[in-house]
């Protein structure tokens, strides 16, 4: 064989040893970046990280639990999905290589969330909630996160949308009114609702059996829903009320404990009046002063026998 031939053959030979070589490289390396895609995308690999397992816990409690935590933790396209991934793998290697992971608030991209919602639906699943998802959007800027602040990570039975987030614009911005059924169907209130001494009587009642963490899953303004009433003093208790509340107490004492405690009423009845004291309070109030005495008796409560007016 000529010399010449025989370099020719070389040449060939490796060119196609370079050339099964460079085949045998890039099949790796898809398998190895596929690999990488695949398992970066495991919820088990979150659960697995114990830095990253509190949020995990939290994300279980969520009603996307169902979900892999990259359907949300994504960009929408691929490249930048992939060098996403790998953004996020880098903090794997930093915990091995310094030693310390301190989790950092993550920016989505929110437009992953219209890949499975509608932006357009105004009425929730359950129907007892009205909403212009598309009008918050597009016409207030508002983002899904700005309501739904809990929507992927929250505590067990913590909603994923707080009515305080609601009440950052409603009855604060001009044009956004802080009136229940603007957003409630009848659907979302108690029956009790609906009775026509709701406001005066009937809530109290419904609060003191349930507890006012119920009112507080709906009822959530900034300055308190309950205290727009109830820091005011209600037009029953007039200046007669320490001598008339008695009288309405002994029917029920479950208005009065809609705002006082049982502690309240013992300022005054742990020290009842003995027998005969009609007789002694002269002398009573001589000594000591009928300061202790309006704690339940108007001021004009001792015209009643001392002036022949009446008493109060």
């Amino acid at each position: 064989m000529p010399f010449s031939d025989f370099i020719f053959f070389l040449r060939q030979e490796n060119l196609k040893s370079i050339s099964l070589k460079i085949i045998f490289v890039l099949i790796f390396l898809f398998l190895f970046l596929y690999g990488f895609y695949y398992v970066s995308g495991l919820n088990s690999l979150c659960a697995s990280c114990h830095v990253i397992k509190p949020y995990f816990d939290s994300f279980l409690q969520s009603t996307h639990n169902t979900n892999l935590c990259i359907d949300c933790h994504r960009q929408l396209t691929f490249l930048s999905d992939f060098f996403y991934r790998v953004k996020a793998f880098r903090n794997l290697v930093t915990y091995f290589t310094v030693g310390e992971l301190k989790p950092k608030k993550v920016k989505l991209d929110l437009k992953v969330c219209f890949t499975c919602h509608v932006e357009a639906r105004k009425i929730t699943p359950t129907g007892d909630i009205i909403i212009d998802h598309k009008k918050h959007s597009t016409q207030e800027g508002i983002t899904c996160l700005d309501c739904h602040t809990k929507i992927g990570h929250r505590k067990r039975n913590e909603p994923s949308a707080a009515m305080e987030n609601c009440y950052k614009c409603h009855g604060k911005v001009k044009g956004a009114s802080d009136e229940c059924t603007l957003c409630h169907s009848a659907k979302g209130a108690t029956k009790g609702h609906r009775l026509p001494n709701w406001k005066t009587e009937a809530h109290g009642r419904e609060a003191l059996n349930q507890g006012t963490e119920a009112c507080l899953e709906c009822h959530k303004k900034p300055k308190g829903f309950c205290t727009d009433c109830h820091q005011k003093r209600p037009p029953s208790h007039d200046l007669g009320w320490n001598y008339e509340h008695s009288r309405l107490a002994k029917k029920t004492k479950e208005g009065c404990f809609t705002c006082h405690q049982n502690k309240y009423c013992l300022r005054c009845h742990s020290e009842p009046h003995k027998a005969g004291f009609l007789k002694l309070h002269p002398n009573v109030v001589k000594t000591q002063g009928a300061s202790k005495c309006f704690r339940c008796h108007g001021k004009k409560h001792c015209t009643y026998c001392h002036l022949g007016g009446k008493g109060i």
